[in-house]
C-alpha cells in the first residue's frame, strides 16, 4: 500500500483556494532552481538538451512571482507522480517555507527572460495575466499506482488564451519536472491523460 506522504497537502486538487487566488493576476518573474548548471557534466549526461530549452527540462523547482508580490513554489513529486503547489512567500513578503529556493547555495538559479538557457516561447508568458487553471491526471496500467495521485500536468490558462504546462515528466515519461506547453507533451503520453475538474 502507498503511505502516506506530507506533501500530498500540496497536490493541485487540495491547493483549489491558492489557484483561486492566482487568478486574474500577472506573472511578473519565473526562475527554474536546477540540481545541475547547464554545463555541467552531470546535466549534459542527464538531460543533454540544448541550452534554449534549458529552462523548461532541467530538473528542479520553479519560482513564480506575481504582481502582487505573492511568490508561489511550483515543482513535482515522484512518489505522488504530481505536480506540487505551495506558496513560497506571502505578498506581505512573509516567508511561508522553512528552506527558501533562494537561500539554497547547491542549485543553479536561472530566469526564463535568460537570453541563452531559456527561448522565445517561454519569454513570451512574462507579463500575461492568468485567467484559470486545468488539471491533467496521468492514468497508469499499474495496479500499484493507482492509489497515487498522479496529477501531473497542472495547466495555467492565460487571458490571450495561451496555455503554460507545469508538468510531472510529460515531456519525456521521467518523474522529473517540466514547464513546457501542451505541445511538447510525449506523445506516448497524450492519450493517457484526463482533465480533473477544479472548483475555480
Amino acid at each position: 500500500m502507498h503511505q502516506p506522504n506530507d506533501e500530498a497537502q500540496h497536490l493541485p486538487s487540495r491547493r483549489v483556494e491558492l489557484l483561486r487566488s492566482l487568478r486574474g493576476r500577472v506573472i511578473v518573474k519565473m526562475e527554474r532552481f536546477a540540481y545541475f548548471a547547464p554545463t555541467s557534466e552531470q546535466h549534459t549526461k542527464l538531460w543533454q538538451t540544448p541550452p534554449a530549452q534549458y529552462f523548461s527540462w532541467c530538473g528542479g523547482p520553479m519560482l513564480i512571482t506575481l504582481d502582487t508580490g505573492l511568490e508561489v513554489r511550483v515543482g513535482s513529486d515522484p512518489e505522488l507522480m504530481s505536480v506540487v503547489i505551495l506558496v513560497e512567500t506571502s505578498e506581505a513578503g512573509i516567508l511561508a517555507v522553512r528552506y527558501p529556493l533562494r537561500d539554497n547555495a547547491d542549485v543553479y538559479c536561472v530566469d526564463i527572460l535568460d537570453s541563452v538557457y531559456s527561448n522565445e516561447t517561454m519569454r513570451a508568458f512574462v507579463g500575461k495575466r492568468i485567467r484559470t487553471f486545468r488539471l491533467l491526471q496521468l492514468a497508469t496500467k499499474y495496479a500499484a499506482y493507482e492509489e497515487r495521485p498522479r496529477e501531473a500536468g497542472l495547466v495555467v490558462v492565460f487571458e490571450d488564451g495561451s496555455e503554460l504546462l507545469l508538468s510531472h515528466g510529460l515531456h519525456d515519461t521521467s518523474d522529473d519536472f517540466s514547464v513546457i506547453t501542451p505541445e511538447m507533451i510525449h506523445p506516448e503520453l497524450c492519450s493517457k491523460l484526463t482533465e480533473i475538474p477544479l472548483s475555480l
